[in-house]
């Protein structure tokens, strides 16, 4: 699948959950292809005879976060950026609507992440300095 021409970031992700394989190309690029660089081809999962489903998840949270600054380091790298939260929930789902014939397969990403940048104007409580 071409998203784009290797200029810019379009801020698309792969759907891991909807993901049965992915093919990179790392040079000989095909003609449809504007400008070198990798190329991504994604192979869509697809439902079966068998209702089968997945759910991958991730969280974190500036309470979980750990570190091992000294006030040595402190004093000379100053703040550091922190990990406000992060998260990700990805689903998916799939089976027959008339066995051998028709079937469905659906996923679902959702996906957000905050950091607290050191140096900012506001710190991570809300409060401006």
């Amino acid at each position: 699948m071409l998203i784009d021409d290797g200029q810019w970031q379009m801020g698309w992700e792969m759907n891991q959950a909807a993901t049965a394989e992915l093919a990179y190309e790392a040079g000989g690029a095909p003609a449809e292809v504007q400008t070198g660089g990798v190329l991504q081809n994604a192979i869509p999962k697809e439902g079966g005879n068998t209702f089968r489903g997945t759910f991958h998840t991730v969280f974190g949270h500036e309470n979980l976060n750990g570190s091992n600054q000294t006030p040595e380091l402190q004093a000379v790298l100053g703040e550091v950026n922190r990990n406000a939260y992060s998260y990700n929930v990805n689903p998916g789902y799939g089976g027959p609507i008339v066995k051998d014939k028709l079937w469905f397969y659906g996923a679902f990403l959702r996906r957000d992440q905050k950091d607290w940048v050191a140096g900012s104007k506001f710190t991570g409580e809300g409060t401006p300095r």
